[in-house]
């Protein structure tokens, strides 16, 4: 039939990919007849002919009331058929078969072919493929993007193949326009900030702890201020962020200055005060934060507009 078998030239054929997978199911070797050549299907073609007569002819003025029944005669009639000796062979065609051929069969797979859609594209850059009429998208591997991919899927999986090696097996969600991600196909930044969305405050807290005491305050304060809780976390990971930057010692230095002049903290004021190095300042022997004009020794006060009198 022309749905199994690819038309590559007159003498050579090859099978579609779906039926050699099913080939591959049922643990099978498909052949392809010569076209255009009747001896390839004329035995084929003769024991249908002998079936149907062998059959008809004992049914034709019989009269039936179901299907059932029907089928009940004929599987009963095809067995007489197969137990009788053939005239050449002085065989029955039960008794080569079971002779011949049955013991060469193997036992039939656990569930039936199931058959299954397939499409090949380019892995976009967000490494998810679409798939249906759902338009669902399964993750692959980053790795993979800009790459051509095959996508097999049925009603229970979803595999994603580049060449002959699968690198990607979901099962099938039927959600609409929904999305389907591993966390072993997203990049590494990706999985930083998936994994800092999934923490919470009391997360924030400890990790705000292995800094100190003050930095704990600190980051209790942006949590507790916050409107929305997700504000609240923008703030702690800025918060964390400006410690990688500069150093955990003088975020808690910072933290405590902060804390001795007043109750109210915001990170403005952490990142101004470390930015001014008004930290270092008081570790040298400052008494007190005040924030004062630099010097400047060009600067011209009052007197120097006054009249001078001669």
């Amino acid at each position: 039939m022309a749905q199994w078998v690819k038309h590559g030239g007159m003498y050579e054929r090859a099978f579609t990919e779906t039926t050699d997978e099913w080939a591959n199911h049922y643990d099978i070797i498909p052949d392809v007849t010569r076209v255009r050549k009747p001896k390839d299907k004329a035995p084929v073609e003769s024991l249908v002919e002998q079936v149907y007569r062998y059959v008809y002819a004992r049914i034709r003025n019989k009269v039936f009331y179901s299907l059932d029944e029907l089928n009940s005669d004929v599987f009963s009639l095809m067995d007489e058929y197969n137990s009788r000796p053939m005239q050449v062979k002085s065989v029955s065609r039960d008794e080569l078969f079971f002779r011949d051929e049955y013991p060469l069969m193997h036992e039939l797979p656990d569930r039936p072919y199931s058959f299954r859609y397939r499409k090949e594209v380019m892995l976009p850059s967000d490494y998810h493929v679409v798939v249906s009429k759902e338009q669902h998208k399964y993750s692959a591997p980053y790795q993979y993007v800009s790459k051509s991919v095959t996508v097999l899927w049925d009603m229970d999986t979803v595999e994603i193949y580049s060449g002959l090696e699968r690198i990607a097996i979901h099962k099938r969600s039927f959600i609409r326009f929904g999305r389907t991600t591993e966390d072993g196909h997203m990049p590494p930044n990706h999985q930083a900030y998936k994994k800092s969305r999934e923490l919470s405050a009391d997360d924030y807290l400890k990790r705000a702890l292995m800094i100190g005491s003050e930095a704990k305050w600190a980051v209790g304060h942006l949590v507790s201020s916050a409107i929305l809780p997700q504000y609240a976390y923008r703030n702690c990971q800025s918060f964390f962020r400006f410690a990688d930057k500069y150093g955990a010692a003088r975020v808690e230095q910072a933290c405590l200055l902060i804390h001795e002049q007043t109750e109210a903290f915001s990170f403005q004021l952490l990142k101004s005060m470390v930015e001014k190095n008004m930290d270092k300042a008081a570790l040298a022997g400052a008494n007190e934060i005040i924030s004062t004009t630099p010097c400047n020794t060009a600067v011209r006060g009052a007197a120097s507009y006054s009249q001078i009198n001669q």
